[in-house]
């Protein structure tokens, strides 16, 4: 596989502070996989499970997950109890890119949400 047509934060850069009624965190991802790499990303995502491949798990991996996470990987976050609630996509080795209902399309750092990971997973073609 080629690399992305354009580098993930000049794809980030536009849609920052664009509603969250337009940007949801499912429909950010959606939108970045194809601009970046012309992935068609079904509206369920529980269907990109045969695209992607996991790379650390709460609690099954010790290593630091800020250290597995490259660019382009779903940082998946559980923001209420054990269960996937929350996604956004890994920028660099401190930000990734997600929607928060009052701010909208937002760049934070991975380190204020490692409590709430529960798992990281990457394109298979670039596992």
């Amino acid at each position: 596989i080629a690399s992305p047509c354009l580098s993930l934060r000049a794809l980030v850069d536009p849609l920052l502070g664009q509603p969250y009624a337009q940007w949801n965190c499912w429909s950010l991802v959606r939108h970045l996989f194809y601009a970046g790499w012309g992935i068609q990303c079904e509206e369920n995502p529980a269907l990109l499970v045969s695209k992607v491949t996991e790379v650390w798990f709460r609690g099954e991996d010790q290593r630091d997950p800020l250290l597995v996470a490259q660019p382009w990987d779903l940082f998946i976050l559980a923001m209420q109890g054990i269960t996937s609630s929350h996604v956004g996509i890994v920028i660099d080795a401190e930000l990734f890119v997600h929607t928060r209902r009052r701010t909208g399309v937002v760049l934070e750092p991975m380190r204020r949400w490692k409590p709430k990971l529960l798992q990281i997973a990457r394109l298979t073609f670039l596992a």
